[in-house]
């Protein structure tokens, strides 16, 4: 996340005609936690009570066209629905008709994860501590997507 900042303050700083886009979580992102439902159980860090809005990709795409024609230096772009974490998982598990199994890892645990990942994989740390940090915040942004993410899951569970 702090590369990404650095960008968007060098990208600023230049003086060029731009429009940053900042969607809350992707749909992508999101196959994971069908996945893991149709193993069987569902690993959360932290009590999963967290809210975001993702995205699919191509509405996504549709505000990045669309932003090429705004006036606008920043968009924040979710879809249709704002939920927790846990809420998610229990969707995903929905969806393909299994009663929720869901593992709470706690947060104290996943950060000092972090540090210790850091030791043996700086480049697996980051990332780790990005999905940890993921975990700790709201990432709620403007709805502008309109597919759902049940309908995202039931398209994969389809296969």
């Amino acid at each position: 996340m702090r590369a990404h900042e650095k960008v968007v303050e060098a990208l600023e700083a230049s003086g060029l005609a731009h429009c940053i886009v900042r969607p809350s979580g992707y749909f992508s992102d999101m196959g994971v936690l069908l996945d893991m439902a149709k193993r069987g159980r569902s690993f959360l860090l932290g009590a999963g009570a967290n809210r975001f809005n993702p995205i699919h990709g191509a509405d996504l795409a549709e505000v990045c066209v669309d932003a090429m024609a705004s006036h606008e230096t920043e968009i924040g772009a979710g879809g249709p629905d704002t939920m927790t974490q846990r809420q998610a998982a229990e969707l995903a598990f929905d969806v393909i008709g299994k009663p929720p199994k869901i593992v709470v890892l706690p947060m104290w645990l996943m950060r000092g994860g972090v540090g210790l990942i850091g030791l043996l994989n700086t480049q697996f740390s980051d990332l780790f501590e990005f999905i940890v940090t993921a975990g700790e915040i709201d990432g709620v942004a403007p709805s502008v997507g309109t597919t759902t993410l049940r309908s995202y899951f039931e398209e994969l569970a389809a296969g």
